[in-house]
């Protein structure tokens, strides 16, 4: 629907609740002669980053998300995950193509793809795919390929490349390129 409206219904707010507050669900009678309820669901995340968010590039605002919560800890892609991930937290990404270029900044998170042949991130020839910029980072079983650089690093301490195939990107250096980096 459009920026105001989800799946039909009207968008009315974003609301903080803590423990002394209760939410109502009203019933309203209709003059037309059926009755309705202000809202068929209410969905109440935390505002706690989590510590473990999936990623899959099937997942929809609408889907069923094997489980998860849209926008909480369920993303269609990476970026998402990593923009929403808590310190020390873990973004698991399915199988699937993902295209955007990631920025890894929140410090001891480890990037873990179902597989090193299935998880493919491809940017393009002129891309870096991954720049890390946090420490105690982990990056594994991803297929990291057709960018300009896989896996960049600068000034961070305690990183791990584990378990991937990083192949056909373009740069010179075109694998991993680490300055200044301790594991």
């Amino acid at each position: 629907g459009a920026a105001s409206e989800w799946s039909g219904w009207k968008y009315v707010g974003a609301y903080n609740l803590d423990t002394s507050s209760n939410l109502v669900l009203t019933g309203v009678a209709n003059a037309g002669g059926t009755d309705y309820v202000i809202a068929d669901e209410v969905l109440i995340t935390s505002d706690v980053p989590p510590l473990t968010v999936y990623v899959d590039d099937n997942y929809t605002a609408n889907g069923p998300n094997d489980g998860h919560v849209w926008g909480y800890d369920a993303f269609a892609t990476i970026e998402d995950g990593l923009s929403a991930v808590a310190v020390n937290g873990m973004v698991n990404v399915k199988n699937g193509n993902y295209s955007a270029t990631q920025t890894m900044s929140t410090n001891g998170v480890t990037l873990d793809g179902e597989s090193n042949t299935g998880t493919v991130l491809n940017t393009g020839a002129t891309n870096i795919a991954i720049t890390v910029a946090a420490n105690n980072v982990t990056i594994k079983d991803m297929k990291i390929t057709g960018n300009g650089d896989g896996i960049n690093a600068f000034s961070v301490s305690s990183l791990t490349v584990q378990d991937n195939v990083i192949d056909n990107n373009t740069f010179a250096l075109s694998g991993v390129y680490l300055e200044d980096v301790t594991t």
